[in-house]
């Protein structure tokens, strides 16, 4: 999730959680319910653990909205990617790790405002500057999900158009 300042938040994992506790994190994630499409698990999963309304566009749609839409009132998504077999390495509270198959879709989200974590999964959020990620990454990575790292290396350079914020080609 990018804010206008053009930086991404991060969800802090509760060390309470039983998977990645206290580890940065994705900013949403949820299961695709029967019925459901990808598009309204997403509105759904950030109206939930975020608080705040949001939509997945498409292409020029997306490009226009970020350009006129007010963005302090609602995110929007675009799909990065689909992935028919993700399978990050998880680490239990109990420092076991193992491999869960999913399968995934990865959108990039603009919101203008702040967040607040309304589902108390989370142990907060940090919000980096997009060019600090990168270095993060690879000076602490056991501070960040295995999931994140892949993300972030894979799609990190996402093109995405926006106006009024960075261009996403350097995120890093």
């Amino acid at each position: 999730m990018l804010n206008s300042n053009g930086k991404i938040s991060l969800q802090k994992r509760s060390k309470y959680k039983g998977e990645n506790p206290g580890l940065y994190d994705k900013t949403i994630g949820g299961h695709v319910s029967a019925g459901n499409s990808w598009e309204l698990t997403v509105a759904k999963e950030c109206a939930e653990e975020l608080g705040f309304p949001a939509i997945v566009l498409l292409g020029k749609d997306f490009a226009f909205a970020a350009g006129n839409i007010d963005l302090r009132i609602l995110g929007i998504f675009r799909k990065v990617a689909y992935l028919p077999n993700f399978n990050p390495i998880r680490v239990t509270s109990g420092k076991r790790t193992f491999i869960q198959l999913f399968m995934t879709t990865i959108y990039i989200c603009y919101y203008g405002s702040h967040a607040c974590f309304a589902d108390a999964e989370s142990g907060g959020i940090e919000t980096f500057a997009l060019k600090e990620l990168r270095p993060e990454l690879e000076k602490h990575p056991e501070k960040f999900t295995e999931a994140l790292k892949f993300m972030a290396e894979k799609y990190g350079n996402s093109s995405s158009p926006q106006a009024g914020f960075p261009n996403s080609k350097n995120l890093y």
